[in-house]
């Protein structure tokens, strides 16, 4: 699909006014826009790159973390991440970083995804590199600073935790849901919830009529299978092939009928 067209703001001012913050110099500018509006005040955050990993090992299970976070206060499941130091590939960033936090190294690396953090505001974007068939090689090496949990999840789990919002880092959440959308194959079964009721005419040995329920997914271009309902209903007894029950409303017969002559 073709790229609409760049529209780029004129800066007609910039102004570092925090410089070498941790990871971070904060910029103020004035710019115009293409209508020739200007806006006086515009804040740009100038981050380095940073790396995400989504690193499996041989048996399957996906290495994952979880870390604090003060900026919301909560502490969530995550992939792997870090900050490019100067003079790193973001390759080499991607194995370092999995290095250190969580021991596992080696397996076979590929270039996953690129996303920008805010493009409101963020100058930078996040690299994301799949790594699968890792193995837990040495001892972390972590900072005085970091406090991370290791967990080695199954697929099931990770989606659980997808389909849940337990993942909440956008900049994780997207690449694994874009994973599960581009390997079919490692889905996961629909959840299935059976209704059952006692049919009556288990006595016969006869299995009911089923009604199957589907629901639309919420996510159809994932390739995920629908939620499946099955309920159960009481089967008809012309359905299950045995004649219905016949009440009989029984009267004298006549003499008659029966070929008796009648007494005299």
């Amino acid at each position: 699909m073709q790229k609409p067209q760049n529209r780029p703001w004129k800066v007609l001012k910039s102004e570092v006014i925090a410089k070498n913050l941790p990871w971070l110099n904060l910029r103020q500018e004035c710019v115009e826009l293409p209508n020739g509006q200007q806006i006086p005040t515009w804040y740009i955050s100038d981050f380095p790159d940073w790396i995400n990993v989504i690193a499996i090992t041989k048996d399957g299970h996906f290495v994952m973390e979880s870390q604090y976070r003060h900026g919301i206060g909560e502490t969530h499941y995550e992939l792997c991440a870090g900050v490019i130091d100067e003079g790193e590939t973001p390759l080499q960033a991607a194995k370092r970083e999995l290095l250190e936090e969580t021991g596992y190294s080696g397996g076979e690396w590929q270039y996953f995804m690129k996303l920008s953090p805010n493009p409101t505001n963020h100058s930078n974007y996040a690299h994301t590199f799949l790594a699968v068939g890792v193995e837990k090689n040495e001892e972390r090496h972590l900072e005085k600073t970091e406090d991370i949990d290791v967990y080695l999840l199954t697929k099931e789990e990770v989606k659980e935790l997808l389909d849940e919002g337990d993942i909440v880092q956008a900049l994780h959440a997207a690449p694994l849901w874009k994973y599960f959308a581009s390997s079919p194959a490692l889905g996961v079964s629909p959840k299935v919830e059976v209704k059952k009721e006692e049919p009556s005419s288990t006595a016969l040995g006869v299995s009911p009529k089923v009604e199957v329920k589907k629901e639309e997914p919420s996510s159809p271009a994932l390739g995920v299978s629908p939620k499946v309902e099955v309920k159960k209903e009481e089967p008809s007894s012309t359905a299950l092939g045995v004649s219905p029950k016949v009440e009989v409303n029984k009267e004298e017969p006549s003499s008659t009928a029966l070929g008796v002559s009648p007494k005299e």
